[in-house]
C-alpha cells in the first residue's frame, strides 16, 4: 500500500512537471515571413517602415524583451503599471539596412475577446493568434506595439493604439 502511494505522488509530481513545461504562452513568435509583414498593417498607430528584409527570432531575445516590457509600457503610460498577464503578445524580427529589430504587438485579453466575440473571422483570428496578426482599430492602451533594437539591447519605442 505505501509503495502504491509513493508511485501515485512520484506519477503526480512528474505529470505537474509535464504540464507546466507544455503550459500556454502569453507570447508567439510569428515566423510566415507573409505574416510578419502584416505586423505592421496596424490601423491606429504607427509602425516601422522602409524595412528591408525579415529574419528569425530566437527564445532568448525574446525572454529578454519580455523581461524589459513592463518597464517600458509602465514608462510610457505615463506610469499606469502594467500586468503582462493581461495581455497577449506577437513577435516580428526585421531588418532596417541591416539594423536587427523586434516589433512587438501588444492586446489585452479580455479585450480583444470582447472584439471578437460576434465576428467569425474575428473569432477565427483570435483563436489562431499563434500564428495570424491580430489587427485592433481603436481600443486605446488595451493594444499597443513596441520596438526593440538589438544594437542598443533596449526597447526604444511604445505606441497605445489611438481612438
Amino acid at each position: 500500500m505505501q509503495k502504491e502511494i509513493i508511485s501515485i505522488l512520484v506519477l503526480s509530481l512528474v505529470s505537474f512537471s509535464i504540464l507546466a513545461e507544455v503550459q500556454e504562452k502569453d507570447y508567439t513568435i510569428i515566423t510566415d515571413p507573409r505574416e510578419v509583414k502584416l505586423i505592421f498593417e496596424q490601423c491606429s498607430r504607427m509602425t516601422p517602415t522602409f524595412r528591408t528584409g525579415y529574419r528569425d527570432l530566437d527564445e532568448a531575445t525574446v525572454d529578454k524583451i519580455e523581461q524589459m516590457l513592463p518597464q517600458a509600457l509602465t514608462k510610457a503610460a505615463n506610469d499606469k503599471p502594467f500586468d503582462m498577464g493581461d495581455y497577449k503578445r506577437q513577435y516580428g524580427a526585421f531588418e532596417i539596412l541591416r539594423r536587427e529589430l523586434v516589433y512587438v504587438n501588444g492586446f489585452h485579453k479580455a479585450a480583444v475577446k470582447q472584439w471578437a466575440t460576434g465576428n467569425s473571422v474575428r473569432e477565427a483570428a483570435l483563436d489562431n493568434w499563434e500564428s495570424s496578426i491580430i489587427n485592433v482599430c481603436g481600443g486605446e492602451m488595451n493594444y499597443w506595439g513596441a520596438l526593440y533594437d538589438a544594437q542598443s539591447d533596449a526597447i526604444v519605442e511604445v505606441l497605445f493604439n489611438n481612438k
